[in-house]
């Protein structure tokens, strides 16, 4: 998979760096229309449980789930003349100076009010949009953004062993791997101090430790009353088109934790990278 990824860890390097130096243009978002649902984005790395936490919200009569898509990166490529294929690139940052927000908002909601079905929020979980938690706060201050963690380890491994199809290039090489892992925790990291408060973070062990608790707080942070039916995300029907799709259909899963340990000889590049030692 490396051999047939194209992957440069200077490329993400500059990448991040622009990012955390963006520089975007005074801007006030006109009214969001009554008929047009707000955003819940749903961000992290990928394998850290964005999809358990969409098949919560999605119990919630009020909310809509979008899955995984581009339309927020295809939104921004419409508004700054950029074709690409990534999430964000420099493409977009060198010309986000310039960047028609406006077009930005009626793209997206436009997007919104047809995929919701006339519910008030729709969710959006691509996770790499953590990526342009920037870009959110600037076009829409409304949205809710929920950022997903899970123990490191856990994550990177479970990365290691998907075959993404090029959506994570980073996640078939170790050492590339936790490197990328770094850097995504120092950009939440600033994404937080430029926006404090405006983010929620979720920790999966505390959500699978306290599924209710933590269901209360999330959609008490999205403006919401606790719907008890959320929970049993079992369920059919809804988004789950993705890795996850098999295990969020069993339930909520009390034992995905620490499948990397009976590998830890061979993780030793993972573990290296984070800064973890394999007795952890």
């Amino acid at each position: 998979m490396r051999a047939a990824t194209a992957y440069s860890r200077p490329e993400q390097q500059n990448l991040f760096d622009a990012l955390k130096k963006l520089e975007l243009p005074a801007y006030r978002p006109p009214p969001r229309a009554k008929d047009e649902p707000n955003l819940i984005f749903i961000v992290g790395m990928f394998r850290s449980g964005t999809t358990l936490i969409e098949r919560v919200l999605a119990g919630h009569p009020d909310i809509a789930d979008g899955g995984e898509t581009y339309q927020l990166t295809a939104s921004m490529r419409d508004a700054v003349n950029q074709d690409g294929q990534a999430v964000v690139d420099r493409e977009i940052t060198d010309r986000s100076s310039g960047m028609d927000f406006d077009q930005v908002r009626k793209r997206m909601f436009a997007y919104a009010k047809w995929r919701s079905e006339g519910r008030k929020y729709l969710t959006e979980k691509l996770p790499s949009n953590f990526l342009n938690v920037g870009f959110i706060l600037h076009a829409f201050p409304e949205a809710r953004i929920l950022h997903l963690r899970r123990d490191p380890i856990d994550t990177c491994f479970s990365n290691l062993r998907t075959i993404f199809r090029g959506a994570a290039p980073y996640a078939c090489d170790q050492s590339d791997m936790a490197d990328y892992y770094v850097r995504y925790t120092d950009l939440m990291s600033h994404w937080h101090a430029q926006a404090p408060g405006n983010i929620l973070d979720i920790d999966y062990a505390d959500f699978i430790a306290d599924p209710e608790g933590q269901a209360r707080r999330i959609m008490s942070y999205c403006g919401l009353e606790f719907e008890p039916q959320a929970l049993k995300i079992e369920r059919q029907g809804g988004q789950a088109a993705t890795a996850s799709a098999a295990h969020v259909r069993q339930g909520i899963l009390k034992n995905r934790t620490n499948a990397w340990r009976p590998y830890a000889d061979y993780l030793q590049p993972l573990l290296l990278g984070l800064r973890i030692s394999a007795n952890v």
